[in-house]
């Protein structure tokens, strides 16, 4: 992706937008809108008016200035539109179609960019003219509204090539001619050719498609959060948290190392970005486990590591766990408890592989002496990350929308941010992280409006249930092979593709065919889970890691080797999901509770964790063998089966291998 060097006209409209867009996300889920809302409205949103007199007959009065903005607000007609219209143009200002590194290049990118402002702003007024005529109006396209339609569509897909990548580009392409001329028998699955009318209708003149239900999960759910994840940054409320981690972790060996798996579990929960999560915190902490040792794509690849956790560590996962939640038909607060256990053993293992790093490298823990004092002003500016959290978690288990939720967490952040100084007499770093969030929120709803087309043309086509039914016939109820299908199915689409778009085709061409490994003790969450995780592990994933390829030249090491530590070490995130598929008493609340099962599961997953890291570490008191890192690793994904004469069997071998190399060094040492 080309960031677009701006004109003073090209930065001053992208800022009025941002900063727009950033205005109504904040306030449609706050209190003031049902408050300034009408009747009808407030008691739509559960809330009821009492009392008559004076101070009433103001309150009213305010109310009916704003009755009709808040009334367009609530309608999806408009809302949508309004989303994707500003989106597309901050999106086409901010992002090259190409190189500009000539005066030439630059000044026809501009001109491109132009074009298809104007053919957006013509899609957008054709489809206004259409929904000007209500749902009740028969509507027959006529072919300027056609051509209105696959100009939106046009666009659309020109900004997913530029925000997303090549691959997406191509399913949403492909998906449209597919569409539209159907596929030869024998060839892929027929289809009848779709006619231009239908297809306006379907991917633009209604709220379908590019205006469709993907459109909406983010504008009630989620875009929210971005914002609240770039104000946290000027509040200095994330470095505070850095230094507290720094602070904490000296004791261990691996220092900073641990520091920044802490601060990145932590600050990653609220990014949803790897690659943005990596710059943000690894610019400060890579340099410093260097310092303490450790290789240079070590380095990289913890960060790189810990920075993709966030997007599997509650409260807030970014914005693929709340599309899963639409999905699974689950609230979004059972899928933040239900992710807890995985999570914390994920993280656990990157702990115990720094610390074996550190042991296999003999590098001790710092002195006392030497410890990090933190002030009160550090503790101070932290409080801005913590209140909101708080008000996340109480929301969430209260029964508050997500949105509420959301609403909350800005509101303590901007609260307690004001407690620090600079932020309180400076409020253009606010102002900045307020359009740095705006074009944030653009990008993504542009990719989720092409998005809207694929699943448009998958749901118009038949073709997803089509697949499932000759996916579930390929596997022949052999879930183990179902899931390793689907594991790749899911890295090989989510390559260079954002965790979002990535989980959302999965589920949308497998979705059916997902839904049937669930039954009996497996809930339907543990396989929308499943598809996340291997989502979420793309960015570590070579040949396109974009998580490891931020971190390299941060560490100054190589991006593909870089990639491969960042691998080995999120190897055990690999195994977890087939963990919690098999075991789901792993997911919280997702299944009646067992003790026994419970405690199996964790004990289980627990040796597995151990077992696999000291294989991917390669060292376990001593420094391992490529075949005894071989033996190791095969033991304890075994441990994960749900078949006790697998696992078992697989335990005392594990058990014993161990006690002898602990052992033989032991021996060793002794003599």
């Amino acid at each position: 992706m080309n960031s677009m060097k701006l004109s003073r006209t090209g930065a001053f409209v992208v800022t009025v937008l941002s900063l727009a867009l950033a205005a109504v996300i904040i306030y449609m889920p706050s209190p003031l809108f049902p408050f300034l809302s009408d009747n009808d409205t407030y008691r739509a949103l559960g809330w009821e008016r009492r009392g008559e007199g004076t101070w009433n007959e103001i309150i009213g009065w305010f109310r009916d200035q704003f009755r009709g903005f808040n009334r367009t607000l609530l309608d999806p007609s408009f809302i949508r539109p309004f989303f994707v219209g500003v989106a597309g143009i901050i999106s086409i200002i901010t992002v090259s179609p190409w190189r500009t590194d000539s005066p030439t290049r630059a000044l026809t990118a501009k001109a491109y960019n132009a074009i298809l402002i104007a053919l957006l702003l013509f899609a957008l007024w054709i489809l206004g003219r259409k929904l000007s005529l209500g749902s009740d109006v028969l509507f027959l396209p006529k072919t300027i509204d056609i051509v209105g339609a696959f100009c939106g569509v046009i666009v659309i897909t020109e900004m997913v090539r530029r925000l997303a990548g090549w691959l997406m580009f191509g399913f949403v392409v492909l998906a449209v001619l597919y569409m539209k001329f159907g596929a030869p028998e024998g060839l892929f699955y027929p289809t009848s050719p779709k006619t231009w009318e239908l297809m306006a209708m379907n991917f633009w003149l209604e709220t379908t498609g590019a205006m469709g239900f993907a459109l909406s999960i983010m504008i009630n759910n989620v875009i929210i959060f971005i914002l609240f994840g770039v104000i946290i940054q000027a509040t200095g409320a994330a470095e505070a948290i850095l230094k507290i981690a720094i602070a904490t972790t000296r004791q261990f060996r691996g220092g900073p190392a641990h520091a920044a798996i802490v601060s990145s579990a932590m600050f990653g929960t609220f990014s949803g970005s790897a690659a943005a999560n990596v710059v943000g915190t690894g610019t400060f902490t890579i340099p410093l486990i260097k310092s303490r040792g450790f290789s240079p794509r070590f380095a990289g690849g913890i960060e790189a590591a810990a920075s993709t956790g966030g997007q599997i560590t509650p409260p807030v996962m970014g914005a693929a766990a709340f599309y899963l939640a639409e999905q699974a038909q689950v609230p979004y607060s059972q899928v933040a408890i239900a992710v807890l256990i995985p999570a914390m053993f994920y993280f656990a293992s990157l702990f115990l592989a720094v610390e074996l790093q550190a042991r296999k490298r003999g590098i001790e823990p710092l002195p006392v002496e030497t410890d990090t004092r933190l002030t009160r002003a550090d503790w101070i500016k932290s409080l801005a990350f913590f209140a909101p959290l708080i008000a996340i978690i109480y929301c969430l288990s209260a029964g508050y929308s997500v949105n509420r939720a959301g609403f909350w967490a800005v509101a303590m952040t901007l609260l307690f941010g004001l407690l620090n100084k600079d932020f309180r007499t400076n409020p253009a770093v606010l102002i900045g992280k307020l359009k740095e969030g705006g074009i944030a929120v653009a990008q993504l709803l542009v990719i989720v409006a092409g998005l809207g087309v694929f699943i448009g043309v998958v749901e118009g086509t038949g073709l997803g249930p089509k697949i499932g039914t000759d996916l579930a016939l390929l596997v022949q109820d052999n879930v183990l092979v179902a899931l390793l299908l689907t594991m790749v199915a899911s890295l090989v689409l989510s390559m260079g593709m954002p965790t979002l778009p990535a989980y959302a085709t999965i589920i949308t061409i497998m979705g059916i065919f997902l839904t049937q490994l669930a039954g009996g003790d497996t809930p339907v969450l543990a396989v929308h889970l499943f598809v996340l995780y291997f989502g979420v592990l793309s960015p570590v994933t070579p040949p396109v890691a974009l998580a490891a390829y931020a971190a390299a030249p941060i560490a100054g090491a190589h991006p593909f080797q870089t990639g491969v530590s960042a691998l080995r070490l999120c190897f055990v995130a690999f195994v977890i999901p087939y963990a919690f598929f098999f075991n789901p008493q792993l997911l919280i609340g997702q299944v009646e509770f067992s003790a026994p099962l419970f405690a199996l599961a964790i004990a289980k997953l627990g040796v597995a964790v151990f077992a696999l890291t000291t294989a991917t570490t390669g060292y376990f008191q001593r420094n391992l063998g490529t075949v005894e890192r071989g033996i190791v690793l095969v033991l304890s994904v075994s441990l994960v089966a749900p078949d006790i004469a697998v696992w078992g069997p697989a335990l005392l071998a594990l058990m014993a291998f161990m006690t002898w190399v602990s052992f033989m060094t032991n021996k060793g040492a002794t003599t």
